[in-house]
């Protein structure tokens, strides 16, 4: 019997061919994938800041003042620095390159570090170079920073300028990214709805991020 032309969609064993062809090719994308996942396993690092109010404010009752190490401070302000593996694995201190450090500037001269968290506690990476009274480098050295631990910093800054960038990343072969890993997967999932949201047939709601 001849299949008239325009009625192949109407086969079965067409079908049955296309399906088992497209599970073929999946089972292959996705096995070739794996293998190469868990033999170069993700290595990723991310750093972000989060800058509080201002300590007063003077339009409201007298001034209130701020000292450290015997500087008062005119803007008095508190920034926290963090830094997470974010990773699968472990960074070593081999992947520091030339064993040179990882260095952050603040914008603002540091009076003083108020506390050094880290989580967890156990296995707690010891190679943080605290700033200088009245310096803005902070400088993490070669050292051994565990999957999954977050090393927060909380400095009380003199200035308005709560910014902080990265003045050095010798890291190698390791994703740095400055974005707190809920703002990184957010991003990521507007990027992957939008093309969505392209290609449908029909329209979907526009997302944004806030």
């Amino acid at each position: 019997m001849k299949m008239l032309a325009g009625q192949w969609w109407s086969n079965v064993d067409v079908w049955a061919i296309i399906v088992s062809s497209v599970v073929g090719i999946l089972v292959g994308v996705l096995s070739t994938w794996a293998t190469f996942r868990s033999a170069n396993p993700k290595l990723r690092l991310q750093w972000w800041t989060t800058a509080q109010p201002p300590l007063f404010d003077t339009r409201f009752g007298g001034r209130i003042t701020v000292s450290a190490h015997d500087i008062t401070a005119d803007d008095p302000r508190i920034v926290q620095l963090s830094v997470a593996n974010v990773g699968r694995r472990d960074i070593t201190s081999a992947m520091f390159h030339n064993g040179e450090c990882l260095e952050f500037e603040f914008g603002s001269p540091v009076l003083a570090t108020l506390a050094v968290d880290q989580e967890p506690e156990e296995g707690a990476y010891a190679g943080i170079l605290l700033p200088a009274v009245g310096g803005n480098e902070i400088a993490f050295s070669p050292g051994h920073i565990r999957r999954g631990q977050v090393i927060t910093l909380t400095c009380l800054l003199d200035g308005q300028d709560v910014g902080v960038r990265c003045r050095r990343m010798p890291l190698v072969d390791i994703d740095f990214v400055n974005a707190a890993p809920g703002d990184r997967a957010r991003a990521v999932g507007l990027t992957f709805y939008e093309t969505l949201r392209q290609a449908a047939p029909l329209p979907l709601p526009r997302l944004t991020r806030r």
